[in-house]
């Protein structure tokens, strides 16, 4: 029984780790490319890309 609880809890708090990282490098990934579509290309096609990839749910992210 106390196996079985230690596995639950691991089981958790490693699903919850998982999540916390996940969620941190998509929104790094978020804030590069916004920064990139503004910096990189000129400043009226840099709007356009972040508004489509805004509209397409950042598209560009691989889940």
């Amino acid at each position: 029984m106390e196996f079985l609880l230690v596995f639950v809890v691991l089981l958790v708090a490693t699903t919850g780790v998982f999540a916390m990282y996940k969620k941190v490098w998509k929104n790094r990934y978020i804030n590069t490319s916004d920064v990139s579509a503004i910096l990189i290309v000129g400043s009226a096609k840099g709007l356009a890309a972040k508004a489509d990839a805004k509209a397409s749910g950042y598209g560009g992210y691989v889940k």
